[in-house]
């Protein structure tokens, strides 16, 4: 049967495991020659090496994936073996299609439907294959590719890595490796060789031996410079050294077989051969009498005693452990060569009877190959690598001992005493030897291992020291039985592995659990520790204190949050891991202590930036409300001082008797003084309403110093009502002395009347002036500077009014002048006069000031008594004037505060466009990436470690957008501290982009996590790459909301639709929560990719148990029940050995011995498997 190979199987170890099926065949053409002379035809040995060529060739491409990344020379050379070789198959398969009428062009594309491939495969069979589907659809063509390679599989063709869907596919490489499959079965298998004569054998070629023997094995090149320069260095030329070292001993077994051919070859040759027969009759004989003698007997003389076939027999049953069949116990010569038939039925028989020395030698040869060398196996390898392997390990602590090989390594004799020294120190002391005396460290060696280890002389010291390269079998032959001899301690070695392996798994998980169960606690804390402060709702009132709580929550998220995320995501990170871990080590899933799991700290996680948004939006609010009560204080202390300017002296005029002395045009200008007052007091009553309105707003909203605005408002109100009862009071009073008093002056009363509100009006107008106002928008501000230019609008009205006023105290002063009215000059209704400060009034009122001196003139001329007083009010021009010209002043100090206003509200619309611009090229690009990171995850394009670099790259990507988010922050900063609260400009708040920050950094680091655990399942677990597409293209199929977790009922859907079977019944859903329990320990309600990933490999998989490691702890416990602590510090490392100690049980069986241990329930714990299954997380809970 023909197998074409998978390249990772080894051509070196496939070449051993058919090693005793074929001649294997040395291809140095120059070392033929020289051994057999010219009697061999050399043009046979040139096709041979054309076969084998073209045979590695196929391998090559067949397994061209993994080819090395090597020199630009091989790999052209490889693509122009890949050109010829296209050419010359579609020639070969043309030579047969156009037998059947067609052909092809493109051997890549004319094979995938399959069509073409099945008529090839009737042509040159002359079979008809099964009829083809004849549809157009992949899985129509997948049909008749998979029906021809099935009929090729039929003709005893294994097909390794070579599917359909290759083929289908147009895999190049694939279907030239198929093609050359077929030639190899259908084309060249056919050669026979059997009607060959026994002379003809070996005269007909080593070539026609290994063409009929071609279909078996991959013939091997063994030209170590071809195969480094097409595979570069990817494959160990060690073992290609090693291969060739065995095709030249069996090549030189043929010889020895053949010795009666050899051609008149140089006497050096022959003497090399004599040598070497004289060498192995030696070693071998020794060799059988040490395994002859465990059944009572031996052997003197190699050639004589195996001729009757018993003693092969026999020995054949001691080596092998087996009961060969009876033999036959006549003396004649077919009795034995019927037992040597039953010995070996593929050797030839007759030539041991014969007692054919060459080929007795070449029987033992294969035997010692067969059951005391290919049976060795280290970690996989087998045969003499393994052995070569296993003596490296034990010498590699010894100095001066280098083993590399079987020849030269052990000529000093040093392997040999550090090999004894290693598993029984007791019986050399190898400190002693010395390199220089390779004589007395090798019969130190050999007598020890035949007095101690049972092991017999095999070789002879002199020949070993004198020979340059001596024999590497015979060394084999006699290491061998050091391997055996110590093959109980190497039992006892293993068994220390396995339990350290598994040792150190379990405290790698311990502590894994031990980190997150700190780091959940230091969070948890942490969380606890902040929430009291992002729920204070406490503050001192004012507006710096408020402001000093938000700088102080700035600090918070740019300084202590970052760390508290990256926490959270190692956190999660660790806990992943973890559960991947414990499961791919058969152990059960960790259960967080209570309070501490991932729900928990995602529950407290999610409370805490709830109270983050919560904190932050009150910090806002309150700043509003406090700069509206600093606004609304301002402006009470205002209109509060303007009205206690207005009351001071009011209650002293109202309670004076004056009017008693008066006469009547004085008592009338009392009278209408006090109607002018009672006007005055009227006006005021919206002013004291206001006050009092901005106290109660004050009170209201909580303002810091509403107890001083209270008192203030409380004593204005009851000096309000105090002045209301006084003005009754005066007014009946005067009322009384009316009927007394007649005359009035109308003129006088005409200007209090009409000055009187024209001076409120000053008043107010002033007030407005300079009154406090808050905006936040150009918008706001642009309707004050309107209503701002509407007032001014209406100051020429207001200076026609003034002038009206000031024409009345021309007229008064005129009359006086004229009629000299007594007291003329003084107004007993006000105590306001025009005196000398009125220069200081504005250039625009000099004319009216200037009536007014002449007025005084005139009256000082004609000495026109009281002509200048004004019995009705209190008011006068200068009085007016002045308050005139304030309104000037301020009219364009307003103007200067509302245009500083509207540059203040162009700049925040400059902040808000800024951020909006900002914030609406990162958000999107945040939200971009969140669904690519998402993509890739879930994904089924490249290879896991593909996956894990793309989000690798990714990650770093994100991270070096930093500063886009940095920069947003600093102008959210500038937002905040100008007093913006909206935003029309933009949907996104920093809150919302802070906040999808941090999930992109968690997603990224949550999907790396997931790849590296899936990565370390698939590796543990040996699942291939298509396995791994095909359980995540199921789950992303029912995983419609792409949240990467299944609910239950889309988790048993896609294990239905997996071909999972779980029946409708009671028992099939017993069976579903028992799933769910495994893929769901901590009962989220949801399944993620990597527990589902977990539980579809694990069922099919091998992995560690309790059993083995029980027996592990049995082997070094020597069977007993219990193993005592020396034992464990004898056979584990010191670290290992008191971790045991410390976690086993004691023993309380039968028979124990002081301080014994039980490894039993400390094996089931290790798996959950027993009442101790937390016994490794003692220090945990105990915590």
């Amino acid at each position: 049967m023909f197998h074409v190979l998978d390249w990772n199987s080894g051509i070196f170890h496939r070449g051993m495991q058919n090693f005793m099926d074929v001649l294997v065949f040395y291809i140095d053409v120059g070392f033929v020659v020289e051994v057999l002379g010219h009697e061999y035809d050399t043009v046979e040995w040139s096709l041979f090496i054309d076969y084998s060529r073209a045979s590695l060739r196929a391998v090559l491409l067949h397994n061209g994936n993994k080819l090395s990344s090597a020199s630009v020379s091989s790999r052209s050379q490889h693509e122009g073996i890949l050109r010829h070789d296209l050419k010359t198959f579609t020639a070969w398969c043309n030579s047969h299609l156009r037998k059947a009428g067609t052909s092809i062009d493109n051997i890549e594309d004319d094979f995938r439907n399959g069509l073409k491939l099945m008529l090839l495969l009737e042509v040159i069979s002359g079979e008809t294959l099964p009829k083809p589907d004849r549809g157009k659809m992949r899985f129509h063509k997948i049909a008749n590719v998979n029906k021809a390679l099935d009929y090729i599989a039929s003709k005893g063709v294994k097909l390794v890595s070579i599917g359909a869907e290759e083929i289908v596919d147009g895999n190049l490489k694939m279907t030239l490796g198929m093609i050359w499959t077929i030639i190899l079965r259908f084309a060249i298998q056919d050669i026979s060789v059997e009607e060959m004569t026994a002379k003809e054998d070996w005269n007909s070629g080593i070539f026609h031996r290994g063409m009929q023997n071609f279909m078996d094995v991959l013939v091997f090149y063994i030209d170590v410079g071809f195969v480094v320069e097409v595979l570069g260095h990817e494959y160990d030329t060690v073992e290609w050294s090693l291969f060739i070292d065995y095709s030249r001993a069996s090549l030189r077994a043929v010889l020895l077989h053949n010795g009666n051919k050899l051609s008149s070859a140089s006497v050096s040759s022959r003497s090399q051969h004599e040598g070497i027969l004289r060498h192995d009759l030696k070693t071998f004989t020794a060799w059988c009498n040490s395994h002859l003698r465990k059944a009572g007997t031996s052997i003197d003389n190699i050639e004589d005693d195996f001729r009757n076939g018993l003693k092969l027999m026999l020995l054949l049953e001691v080596i092998s452990g087996e009961t060969l069949p009876k033999p036959d116990r006549g003396k004649m010569r077919f009795h034995k060569i019927a037992n040597v038939n039953k010995a070996l039925d593929y050797i030839a028989s007759k030539e041991i009877v014969d007692g054919n020395l060459k080929m007795t030698l070449g029987m033992i040869w294969t035997i010692i190959l067969r059951f005391a060398i290919q049976d060795i196996s280290v970690e996989e390898m087998t045969a003499k690598e393994g052995l070569l392997l296993w003596c490296q390990r034990k010498t590699a602590p010894y100095k001066n001992v280098n083993v590399q090989n079987f020849h030269l390594s052990f000529k000093d004799g040093l392997a040999f005493c550090a090999l004894i020294h290693r598993h029984r120190p007791d019986l050399i002391d190898y400190n002693k030897l010395s390199k220089d005396n390779p004589l007395e460290n090798l019969n130190t060696a050999f007598d020890v291992a035949e007095k101690y280890l049972d092991i017999p002389r095999m070789l002879d010291p002199d020949d070993l020291i004198n020979t340059p390269k001596p024999d590497e079998r015979a060394i084999m032959t006699y290491v061998s039985c050091y391997y055996h001899a110590f093959q109980g301690a190497q039992q006892a070695e293993t068994a220390a592995n396995r339990i350290c392996k598994v040792l150190k798994v379990n405290q790698e998980n311990e502590r894994l659990m031990e980190e997150y169960e700190r780091l959940a606690s230091d969070l948890l804390e942490w969380i606890r520790r902040t929430m009291p402060w992002l729920n204070s709702r406490q503050t001192d009132n004012s507006l710096a204190g408020v402001q000093k709580k938000l700088e102080e929550y700035r600090t918070y998220r740019r300084k202590h949050k970052p760390p508290r995320v990256e926490q959270k995501a190692k956190l999660e990170t660790n806990f992943n891991t973890l559960q991947t871990k414990l499961r791919l080590s058969n152990r059960p899933a960790y259960m967080p202590t209570e309070g501490k799991m991932v729900s928990d700290i995602a529950n407290a996680w999610k409370g805490l930036e709830t109270a983050e948004k919560a904190f932050e939006e009150w910090l806002l609010s309150e700043m509003m409300r406090l700069e509206r009560l600093e606004h609304l204080a301002q402006k009470f202390k205002h209109k509060a001082d303007a009205h206690e300017d207005w009351t001071r002296g009011k209650e002293e005029m109202l309670q004076s008797q004056d009017f008693r002395q008066c006469r009547l045009n004085e008592l009338k200008a009392l009278k209408k003084k006090h109607e002018a007052f009672e006007s005055d007091l009227a006006a005021h009553q919206d002013r004291v309403e206001q006050i009092a309105a901005i106290a109660q707003e004050l009170n209201t909203l909580e303002y810091h110093d509403s107890v001083s605005v209270n008192a203030r408002c409380q004593r204005i109100c009851d000096q309000w009502d105090r002045l209301g009862a006084l003005t009754q009071r005066r007014r009946q009073a005067l009322d009384d002395a009316e009927r007394i008093l007649e005359k009035i002056d109308i003129l006088h009363l005409e200007f209090a009347k009409r000055a009187a509100p024209f001076n409120n009006w000053l008043d107010g107008t002033r007030e407005d002036l300079v009154d406090i106002f808050i905006v936040h928008t150009v918008e706001e501000i642009q309707g004050l500077i309107d209503a701002h230019a509407h007032f001014k609008a209406t100051l020429g009205e207001a200076d026609k009014e003034y002038q009206s006023i000031v024409g009345l105290v021309r007229e008064v002063e005129s009359i006086v002048k004229q009629h000299q009215v007594p007291g003329g000059l003084e107004n007993p209704y006000t105590t306001l006069t025009a005196n000398a400060t009125l220069g200081e009034a504005d250039k625009e009122y000099q004319s009216i000031v200037g009536l007014v001196r002449e007025v005084e003139s005139i009256v000082k001329q004609h000495q026109v008594p009281g002509g200048l007083e004004n019995p009705y009010t209190t008011l006068t021009a200068n009085d007016l004037t002045r308050k005139w010209a304030d309104v000037r002043q301020l009219v364009p100090q307003r103007d200067a505060t509302l245009q500083a206003e509207l540059r203040k509200q162009q700049n925040n619309e400059m902040l808000r466009r800024q951020f909006a611009e900002k914030a609406n090229a990162v958000g999107p690009w945040i939200e971009r990436q969140l669904d690519a990171v998402t993509a890739i995850g879930m994904g089924l394009h490249g290879t896991l470690e593909d996956q894990l670099h793309r989000l690798k790259e990714f990650e770093q990507g994100v991270y070096a957008y930093k500063p886009h988010i940095e920069e947003l922050e600093r102008i959210h900063q500038a937002v905040q501290e100008s007093m913006i609260f909206e935003n029309r400009y933009t949907q996104y708040t920093m809150e919302t982009l802070r906040v999808g920050w941090e999930q992109l950094l968690t997603s990224i680091n949550r999907n790396i996590n997931e790849v590296e655990n899936q990565i370390l399942t698939r590796d543990s677990k040996g699942i291939t790459q298509e396995q791994l597409n095909e359980f995540r293209s199921s789950f992303n199929h029912f995983d419609k909301n792409r949240t990467g977790r299944l609910t239950p009922e889309e988790f048993k859907s896609c294990l239905v639709s997996l071909g999972y079977s779980i029946g409708k019944d009671r028992q099939g859903e017993i069976d579903f929560q028992r799933i769910l329990a495994v893929v769901d320990p901590n009962s989220t309600g949801y399944v993620h990719f990597d527990a589902f990933l977990d539980f579809m490999t694990r069922e099919s998989t091998d992995t560690d148990t309790a059993e083995q490691v029980i027996d592990s702890f049995r082997i070094l416990a020597a069977d007993k029940p219990y193993i005592l602590p020396d034992e464990l510090r004898r056979e584990l490392p010191p670290d290992q050995a008191e971790y045991c100690i410390q976690r086993m049980p004691p023993y309380k069986g039968p028979g124990a011995a002081p301080g014994a241990l039980d490894y039993m329930s400390f094996s089931t714990a290790l798996y959950g498997q027993s009442d101790l299954s937390f016994i490794f997380f003692w220090r945990v809970t105990s915590r």
